[in-house]
């Protein structure tokens, strides 16, 4: 009877050390499995809008809120709406790589606004769009090209001013 159990082959005991090999493997692969197959987002808050002014910079990447009001519900300083006062990194010359942080503007914004009047009206736009101001609020640029809100051009009657020069 013991020469029958000596003849099937002896099975090998897995020592710990390859046992936690063996579970690490399996979480890797697991957590790559998931960081391919499932989609990422970036974070809501890394925007980048474009400037419809001309001060210089092209694009700009959106830092946060400058002067946040006791009204915000969302009170860490990301919840971008046109009117507000934002800081950004700003890139003055394509090709070099002289970054500036600055100020601007929000004119539009993708999110749904409520018209100002409160009439029933609301407003989308396609992206984000920035005039660039200096640190006394008023803007760097002589002209403001495309669409502006409504909410923004109540708030900040200089840039209204700016947008009629244009006309």
């Amino acid at each position: 009877m013991m020469q029958a159990q000596r003849a099937m082959a002896p099975r090998k005991r897995l020592s710990v050390a390859r046992l936690l090999l063996l579970a690490g493997a399996v979480a890797v692969a697991l957590l790559l499995f998931v960081e391919f197959s499932v989609p990422q987002k970036t974070a809501h808050w890394v925007r980048f809008a474009k400037v419809s002014d001309n001060s210089g910079a092209s694009q700009v990447k959106l830092i946060m809120k400058r002067e946040r009001q006791r009204s915000d519900t969302n009170k860490n300083g990301r919840n971008f709406q046109p009117g507000d006062i934002i800081t950004c990194v700003a890139q003055l010359e394509k090709g070099k790589e002289n970054r500036k942080v600055m100020r601007c503007v929000i004119l539009t914004s993708p999110n749904t606004q409520e018209h100002p009047t409160h009439n029933g009206f609301v407003t989308q736009h396609a992206q984000t769009v920035v005039a660039m101001v200096n640190d006394k609020n008023d803007p760097i640029g002589k002209e403001i090209y495309g669409p502006v809100d409504p909410r923004c051009l109540l708030r900040w009657p200089k840039i209204q001013d700016l947008l009629k020069k244009q006309k």
